[in-house]
């Protein structure tokens, strides 16, 4: 996110925490259209912004901090791991999979996945879609893990074989290739906004079919004792996030 390095953990203590990873680096030109758009950079990009709006709106926001600490991004899930095994930082909000080895993680966020669509598409007013029912459809992968392996397995999960017709390790690509009607994709965060960066529209369509959510963590080093600032971003994720 775009944030000096320190800025919260000089809120929360007067002194600067060394870090909060997140799992996937901007593609290029993403960070630029973020900015113009006004969103922040980093690899999750929409877990505390809208949290931070409706604490503006509510006249509390100045009591809040307005951003990770000395973000350091990385190309994947695995970077941000292997940052704080090495102790390059402190913190890192990860999708949980099942392969933390090393780390000690706190749900902070459980979601279940859904669909987007192009609004002309016939399933896009559905108040739920089954998987079975856009088998034979366009599936657009978003390549960052573990959004493949996500797909694959929600696909096969009902019975289906999905028919991958692009990846892109852009989620805006992914989101602009939906909007113009080229197929569908199954994503987890939701966005504060139901356009892509062009302004077209897109429908967000809930999946009916039980599938497992997806839960995002906060971790640290398991042999590492977390500090005071630490613990203050870390409850305040906790408090957060569930509700953004």
């Amino acid at each position: 996110m775009a944030a000096r390095p320190g800025r919260v953990g000089r809120r929360f203590t007067g002194r600067p925490l060394r870090g909060v990873a997140y799992g996937r680096q901007p593609a290029p030109g993403e960070a630029a259209a973020r900015r113009a758009r006004g969103h922040p950079q980093g690899g999750a990009p929409h877990l505390l912004p809208p949290r931070r709006r409706a604490l503006a709106a509510s006249g509390r926001g100045g009591a809040q901090p307005r951003g990770p600490p000395g973000q350091r991004p990385g190309t994947a899930r695995l970077r941000t791991a292997q940052a704080l095994l090495d102790g390059a930082c402190d913190l890192g909000l990860l999708y949980e999979t099942g392969a933390e080895t090393g780390l000690t993680c706190t749900t902070v966020r459980a979601s279940r996945p859904y669909v987007i669509l192009s609004p002309g598409h016939p399933l896009a007013g559905r108040d739920a879609v089954s998987l079975t029912e856009l088998a034979d459809e366009p599936l657009i992968v978003y390549a960052a893990p573990p959004a493949p392996a996500n797909a694959d397995r929600w696909m096969r999960g009902v019975g289906v074989k999905p028919n991958i017709r692009y990846r892109t390790s852009s989620i805006e690509a992914v989101r602009t290739l939906v909007a113009r009607g080229l197929g569908y994709s199954l994503l987890i965060q939701r966005w504060p906004t139901a356009t892509n960066f062009e302004g077209l529209p897109l429908a967000s369509v809930p999946i009916g079919d039980p599938l497992e959510e997806v839960r995002v963590v906060i971790a640290h080093a398991t042999t590492v004792t977390p500090t005071r600032r630490s613990r203050a971003f870390a409850r305040y994720a906790r408090e957060t996030l569930p509700h953004g």
